[in-house]
């Protein structure tokens, strides 16, 4: 594999530039044409914005950011909704299929459950919710217990919103790159991207570990998921058309969302 990137003029950066410039270019018709990772990435542009501006309180800006991020999960959900139906009426209820809506379903209904809890904390309507159902049941609070998991178990969210995300990806329009070459640097552009965001942040070293962690993870979860979900040949999918395929563009949102979310 390494053979045919040397050969193959050192990823031929003209061509990445020039898919990186039209894929930017096309953001706004892949946004309205349901486009799942464009409207990712508009949404994190959004949120960059904002910040950048810096004309809103910290509390306004938490309050936008756990919207935003629940609007992300629940449009995958929707996507994985639909797709699974058209699959149950194709190929009826395999074991495939009841697999991968086990597995759709318990990562939407934590991810839902997740946001929504976030979205309540920041509006500071969730100490009040919390405190309610823990008087009336005399016992922690559903979301109580989420937190809980999620902030002794900081992979597991992570796993949580890298399926939501990948099954977003596959179940939607997607553009990935012309070719494995130009696939390959923009998947290591990804990497250098993210390894430079995570040295902004105070726990490196621990950061450094989820995110290798989670974008294992979602390379072999975006295998599995090409194959029993989009129906792509196994041999096509570990081969160098990995780069050039759906497949990569799951690996790259949803590392990139979970990776945000869980450090978040």
């Amino acid at each position: 594999m390494m053979e045919y990137f040397i050969n193959q003029t050192s990823f031929n950066t003209t061509s990445t530039l020039k898919f990186i410039y039209l894929y930017t270019k096309s953001m706004p018709s892949l946004v309205r044409s349901g486009d799942f990772t464009a409207i990712t990435i508009a949404i994190v542009v959004f949120l960059v914005s904002l910040i950048i501006i810096n004309k809103i309180t910290n509390a306004m800006m938490k309050v936008i950011e756990s919207f935003l991020v629940l609007t992300i999960i629940s449009y995958a959900s929707y996507l994985f909704v639909s797709v699974f139906i058209s699959r149950y009426h194709t190929y009826g209820a395999t074991l495939s299929n009841i697999a991968l809506l086990l597995i759709g379903s318990l990562s939407i209904i934590l991810g839902l459950f997740g946001g929504i809890a976030t979205l309540l904390k920041n509006t500071s309507t969730y100490d009040k919710i919390d405190e309610e159902i823990s008087k009336i049941k005399n016992q922690p609070s559903p979301v109580s217990m989420f937190n809980q998991f999620t902030e002794g178990n900081n992979i597991g969210k992570r796993i949580v919103y890298l399926i939501i995300s990948e099954f977003g990806v596959f179940s939607s329009k997607t553009i990935s790159a012309p070719n494995p070459t130009v696939g390959a640097a923009i998947f290591f552009i990804f990497i250098f991207g993210a390894l430079a965001y995570i040295m902004s942040l105070k726990e490196r070293t621990k950061e450094v570990e989820y995110f290798l962690i989670t974008l294992v993870a979602g390379i072999a979860i975006a295998v599995i998921l090409a194959v029993a979900w989009s129906s792509m040949p196994l041999k096509e999918v570990l081969s160098l058309r990995f780069f050039d395929s759906d497949a990569l563009v799951a690996v790259v949102t949803g590392t990139a969302i979970s990776m945000y979310m869980g450090s978040k």
